[in-house]
């Protein structure tokens, strides 16, 4: 069980972004690392014909794999996050903060001509 004391830490502060709180606690490179073992499992299974749970999986995974308590998995994350790190530097992401791509001109104009076609349409009917 957590103390009470134990929980305040688990708290992101006010002034720090939840991304800034998920990755600084673990929590985000732990999920992306159960999701991808999840996808790689139940991938393999369907193909040999099998069906696996994948809440149950992720769940489990979780629990073996929590960095607070297994010193292989801190190990692993942490070798994970220097390696996203690294290819996000030589492959800059082009998404926003809030994770959408960033409207380019000519998809801001595709998206005018669309609107433009689709109000000639109702005027019409």
């Amino acid at each position: 069980a957590v103390s009470l004391g134990r929980m305040a830490d688990l708290q992101p502060p006010l002034a720090e972004s939840a991304r800034v709180y998920l990755e600084r606690t673990l929590l985000l490179p732990s999920l992306e690392c159960g999701v991808e073992e999840m996808l790689r499992a139940c991938t393999e299974a369907t193909e040999e014909g099998e069906h696996l749970e994948p809440l149950t999986l992720l769940a489990q995974w979780l629990m073996r794999n929590n960095p607070r308590h297994n010193a292989q998995a801190r190990d692993r994350l942490a070798a994970h996050t220097v390696a996203k790190q690294s290819s996000e530097t030589m492959f800059p992401s082009t998404q926003t903060a809030a994770g959408v791509e960033p409207v380019t001109p000519a998809e801001e104009n595709e998206a005018e001509e669309i609107e433009a076609v689709a109000e000639s349409k109702a005027e019409a009917e």
